[in-house]
């Protein structure tokens, strides 16, 4: 007998692989109510990441109505946060994907203020807050990485990673914001980095 549906997940009466095979041809609706109800530990990290590239793939697609895109962009969002919460990403890259995502949204649909994904200033608040170096430090280390070891040449990429999608939103920025010249300031470091 099957078990009924239950609201905090799928029906239990799915086996793993029949779920998972069902999400990754659901449609949107059905995605969003599933992940509504759902926790982090609820599908595989691979699982978490297929949908997220889904996702993302139907956030490209431009035969799409631009509202449909843009629900699609949370979905990655959504996506990509419940694969840092199952263990599949650390803070950084986690946090160096979600800025890549962001930055993509605004340059295709614009720029807003409203906190979501949209946001040029919480785009870039976190970036700066999941930077793990100063950008003094970040400078200094940038001078010669060639003889850095393994580990300070990953950080610097790192740091490299998160600093590139603000390339596609400084322009968005008033000339005479502050927050333009520090975002200009770390930018010119992204040459010397690895």
């Amino acid at each position: 007998m099957q078990a009924s549906h239950s609201p905090d997940g799928p029906d239990p009466g799915y086996r793993t692989e029949n779920l998972e095979e069902r999400l990754l041809h659901a449609p949107l609706t059905e995605l969003e109510g599933y992940l509504s109800t759902s926790r982090s530990d609820s599908l595989s990290v691979q699982m978490w990441e297929a949908l997220r590239e889904r996702s993302v793939g139907k956030l490209q697609d431009p035969s799409l109505d631009p509202d449909i895109r843009l629900r699609w962009a949370e979905m990655a969002n959504a996506t990509l946060g419940r694969k840092h919460a199952a263990g599949g990403t650390d803070r950084v890259a986690a946090a160096a994907d979600e800025a890549r995502l962001r930055a993509y949204t605004i340059q295709e649909f614009g720029s807003s203020e409203d906190g979501g994904l949209q946001d040029t200033n919480s785009l870039i608040d976190l970036v700066f807050e999941s930077l793990t170096m100063t950008r003094e430090q970040v400078a200094t280390a940038a001078i010669d990485w060639r003889t850095s070891d393994r580990a300070e040449i990953l950080k610097l990429r790192r740091v490299k990673n998160l600093l590139n999608p603000l390339k596609q939103v400084v322009h968005l920025l008033d000339a005479n914001d502050s927050v333009k010249y520090q975002v200009e300031e770390w930018l010119a470091l992204i040459p010397r980095l690895p």
